[in-house]
């Protein structure tokens, strides 16, 4: 009896001959399991040019299960061309799954927990959130984890399940609001008349105004200063672009009609003035 030996080469270039069905047909499911991703991708990039934003963050979310399912049943029909028992398999997962215990538990804690953030119309993508003190846009939604910038380009995500309490600034109005100091001798009734004969105009000027601006009344006054507070009622988070607006306004506005401010009437004497006193 002789044994041949073959050499590295050799085997493999067996191994392939005899595999060659499963290696072909493998090609195939890993060729249609890629198309099936980039259509979703296509898909939902397409989707999200012509609908909403709540309807953006339901597809984003959507896409990632979808995802997740095409890659899951890929692995366990190549397991079954290469004859693995597929059974086998989703024993010896379910028995990963329980070794690893708590971090398995963590992903479906944030699973769930995106789905109930998506459906339950908490936020959407685009909208100005602040999760743990910290805002920014929120710029994914997927299905374990939160995207959001900050006006800073800073990008912090979030698992779903760590999310606790969100606080949601572009549902409402925002306010601006801005404090104006004038000289404590000032006439005020003539001030107040003048600002809300002079300050609806600034609608003109900023696109962003709901409502207003209106001087809600005196905030503080002392001996020295009153200090009134001016509203404007803005579209979502962009009150701040207002308030600059508005100081900027306020400013010129009291220098055309010579509104002194604080500390104005102060006389500084010079070491002459001094000298013959």
């Amino acid at each position: 009896m002789q044994f041949v030996q073959l050499t590295i080469s050799e085997k493999i270039s067996e191994w392939f001959n005899f595999h060659t069905r499963q290696l072909i047909v493998s090609g195939i499911i890993f060729f249609i399991a890629l198309i099936c991703i980039l259509f979703i991708h296509f898909f939902s990039f397409r989707f999200r040019k012509k609908v909403s934003k709540k309807a953006e963050s339901l597809a984003n979310f959507l896409r990632g299960i979808i995802e997740t399912a095409v890659i899951i049943i890929t692995i366990f029909i190549l397991l079954a061309v290469w004859r693995f028992n597929v059974v086998i398999a989703l024993i010896t997962m379910g028995i990963l799954l329980f070794v690893l215990g708590l971090g398995a538990k963590n992903v479906l804690g944030d699973v769930i927990a995106g789905i109930t953030i998506v459906f339950g119309n908490y936020y959407d993508v685009d909208e100005i959130i602040s999760i743990q003190g910290f805002k920014g846009k929120v710029i994914d939604i997927g299905i374990r984890s939160t995207k959001i910038m900050n006006w800073q380009g800073e990008v912090r995500i979030f698992m779903n399940g760590s999310i606790l309490e969100v606080s949601n600034y572009s549902r409402n109005f925002s306010v601006a609001s801005v404090l104006v100091e004038i000289a404590r001798k000032e006439d005020i009734n003539h001030v107040i008349t003048l600002l809300d004969e002079e300050l609806p105009s600034m609608k003109e000027l900023f696109p962003q105004i709901i409502e207003g601006p209106n001087v809600v009344g005196i905030e503080e006054m002392n001996s020295e200063k009153i200090i009134l507070r001016i509203n404007a009622k803005t579209n979502p988070e962009e009150h701040y672009v207002v308030e600059r607006g508005l100081k900027k306004y306020i400013k010129e506005l009291f220098e055309n009609h010579h509104i002194k401010l604080p500390h104005e009437n102060v006389i500084l004497q010079s070491k002459e003035e001094d000298q013959h006193e």
